[in-house]
């Protein structure tokens, strides 16, 4: 595979225009923005979330995410909801507003939010799995402006930017990783190589999962942090977060070997916990979750 540098330079030499060579075909640009444009309108609904008004991020979340929400099947053949994903997942995000609305604790509307804010990136992640499993230019597009890497590769937001903390953080590389994984991928479709379209998805997916299995790792490692220093109150936001992105994971997690063993040992201790009550977060043992899920990813951090 060849390096991210050399890709760019490849793609600065196409001068843009769409124009088919032996080795990058470029995304076709107003299929990106459009994309992009969809992604943009929850951009409101974020800047409620931030606010933390739970009246505000009722009435934004009907307006402009409720709909696309609810209407959401699972892209992944492995989530047990299947179609009735969405359902399931605007039955969270209420669940969510209640809770943030019926306290005037800062940490546990900041869970609340974080648990809404992580239903967002689930949304994301199975509209960029459903749009690769076309397998057309155009859902390949629509898929790589879902993911949040500029075109020339320089920037990076909504996942991608998570996997460039991430990146960052653990010393991994999963964000280059899914960017050249689009640009192989999408010239595959162009020149009728199945198996490397097929390939190429796979491997986003993977990396796009480890991104947050890593962000996970992430969160319950800074609440355990908080518990280390006796500070149970600043743990209440990696338990939610990290809980929900588990919750968000658990189906994919099955599927590895002892994964329902590995699942229900996560859940006993996530169990322990209540973002209501600061001082049960001294009862999970934060550590033996990061460890469960650095095993089950194979992650060697």
């Amino acid at each position: 595979m060849r390096s991210i540098i050399s890709t760019l330079v490849i793609w600065s030499g196409c001068g843009g225009q769409g124009g088919v060579t032996d080795r990058y075909v470029p995304f076709d640009q107003a299929v990106v923005t459009a994309a992009r444009h969809k992604i943009a309108v929850f951009d409101k609904f974020h800047e409620a979330l931030e606010a933390k008004d739970f009246a505000a991020i009722q009435s934004s979340y009907e307006t402009n995410f409720r709909g696309d929400l609810k209407a959401l099947g699972a892209a992944h053949s492995y989530v047990s909801e299947g179609n009735s994903l969405g359902m399931a997942l605007d039955q969270q995000v209420e669940a969510a507003i209640t809770l943030g609305a019926g306290t005037s604790e800062l940490s546990v509307k900041e869970a609340a939010e974080e648990i809404v804010q992580t239903i967002v990136l689930r949304y994301t992640f199975e509209m960029i799995y459903g749009e690769l499993k076309k397998s057309t230019p155009e859902g390949w597009d629509r898929a790589f402006a879902y993911y949040g890497r500029s075109t020339d590769g320089k920037t990076s937001a909504g996942i991608a930017r998570q996997g460039q903390q991430r990146d960052t953080e653990f010393a991994t590389q999963k964000n280059d990783t899914v960017f050249q994984a689009f640009i192989d991928g999408h010239n595959a479709l162009v020149q009728g190589d199945s198996s490397l379209v097929t390939s190429r998805a796979a491997a986003i997916d993977q990396a796009v999962t480890e991104i947050f299995g890593l962000s996970a790792h992430h969160e319950f490692a800074e609440a355990a942090e908080a518990i280390s220093e006796n500070k149970p109150e600043e743990a209440v936001e990696g338990f939610a977060v990290g809980k929900g992105i588990v919750t968000m994971l658990r189906d994919y997690l099955k599927t590895r070997p002892n994964g329902a063993a590995t699942v229900a040992a996560i859940d006993a201790e996530l169990g322990k916990g209540d973002p209501t009550q600061a001082q049960t977060m001294a009862q999970v043992k934060f550590t033996t979750l990061v460890s469960a899920l650095d095993t089950t990813f194979g992650f060697k951090l």
